[in-house]
């Protein structure tokens, strides 16, 4: 049977990192009436946290300490609540790696349902950098950091850095996103919210697309 993790005492080996940042738009996501919901019994489709480029679902992508994964906010990058790590997985983990400080693990289920758990110490870099430039007040939670090209959110597992379990966004947020960044190559997008669920959101374009953009404005 499946198990939960044990022994996840260990100090966290980073320290989270703030500067100032001010985002560019806020939006009260309660404001927004939702429609009513349906009488009829339908099934949500799944939206797993990320998926890798042949569109496989990631489960799981947290740092593995000595072998075992951690589950502390701050190590977490991917997690889709709905799933269990089998125990033959956690006990693989434990003898390889048992003798590692720290390194990242990915869990991803292929086409054909079985699982594989890939370990790439690159990871631990994409957790110590999570909220680099980003100011997060206390009542605050990030809700994703990804990619965002010509507009267009990327779920792709390479280009999401976190999402908060299986979080969607708001759709007029989707299409705020697509109307302003619809020319810009490549840009960081932040979307955070607060206790009420007031959400705010700063993207962060790439150094590359402000060159081109302020190339294309000479020439006007």
């Amino acid at each position: 049977m499946p198990r939960s993790p044990k022994g996840q005492s260990q100090s966290d080996p980073f320290q989270r990192r703030r500067s100032d940042w001010k985002p560019e738009h806020e939006w009260n996501s309660k404001s927004k009436k939702n429609p009513a919901p349906q009488a009829t019994a339908t099934t949500e489709p799944y939206h797993p946290p990320a998926i890798t480029r042949e569109g496989e679902p990631v489960l799981l992508r947290s740092l593995l300490l000595n072998g075992i994964i951690s589950y502390k906010p701050e190590h977490l990058q991917l997690r889709d609540p709905a799933f269990t790590v089998p125990d033959h997985i956690y006990q693989n983990l434990i003898q390889q790696y048992h003798d590692t400080p720290v390194t990242g693990v990915t869990i991803v289920q292929g086409t054909d349902g079985t699982l594989r758990w890939p370990v790439d110490p690159k990871l631990i870099e994409i957790s110590r950098s999570r909220c680099k430039g980003v100011q997060i007040a206390n009542n605050e939670t990030l809700m994703l950091k990804t990619s965002i090209l010509y507009g267009q959110v990327s779920f792709r597992e390479s280009d999401v850095h976190f999402r908060h379990g299986t979080w969607q966004i708001p759709q007029f947020i989707v299409e705020l996103l697509r109307e302003e960044y619809w020319a810009t190559p490549s840009g960081l997008l932040y979307i955070i919210s607060d206790d009420r669920g007031n959400l705010r959101q700063g993207v962060k374009v790439e150094t590359v697309s402000r060159a081109r953009t302020f190339t294309n404005k000479q020439r006007l």
